[in-house]
């Protein structure tokens, strides 16, 4: 998957909330570094993380 590809796919899971769609989009084993200090490590804990999400509402998220 090329960084747009990923962008999208992020920006899709985000505004839907939709964390399966998040973990989806690394390998298995990938790592989501949320801030210099805390990282997730694997699909089932991305998906874990991401479901913070839920919480906001009237997300939009736009990339150049």
């Amino acid at each position: 998957m090329d960084i747009d590809g990923f962008m999208r796919g992020y920006k899709s899971a985000w505004e839907q909330r939709d964390e399966a769609a998040f973990a989806a989009l690394f390998l298995p084993d990938g790592r989501y570094h949320n801030t210099p200090f805390q990282v997730q490590h694997g699909r089932a804990a991305l998906a874990e993380y991401w479901k913070r999400v839920k919480l906001q509402e009237d997300v939009r998220v736009e990339f150049e």
